[in-house]
């Protein structure tokens, strides 16, 4: 449960946009049916990681969250527009990868 003992920490109004995009990138995925490959999987799992809206619900970090939901739903984007190209070692990395951004 979240904070006030129920779902409002990820689908409250501080953060109804994410909920929404979250299911919207959902859907993508599934209507790309087979043709959506480990990378856009991957990304979809760490765009849906309820961390980002726990701390853009909760004030922590919400501008770093943000950045965070922004580079995953662009690369989710990219592999669903170009599936079977994805970097697989990128897959495998993304945590190394991820570092690199700033907040």
């Amino acid at each position: 449960m979240g904070a006030h003992g129920d779902l409002s920490t990820w689908s409250g109004p501080a953060v109804a946009d994410v909920a929404f995009e979250l299911r919207r990138a959902e859907l993508q995925l599934i209507a790309a049916g087979a043709l959506a490959d480990a990378t856009a999987v991957r990304e979809l799992l760490a765009l849906q990681s309820s961390d980002w809206a726990f701390m853009i619900a909760r004030g922590i970090a919400a501008p770093y969250a943000r950045q965070r939901l922004a580079g995953h739903r662009e690369a989710l984007r990219r592999a669903l527009a170009a599936p079977g190209t994805g970097d697989e070692q990128a897959v495998r990395t993304l945590p190394l990868r991820d570092r690199a951004l700033t907040f």
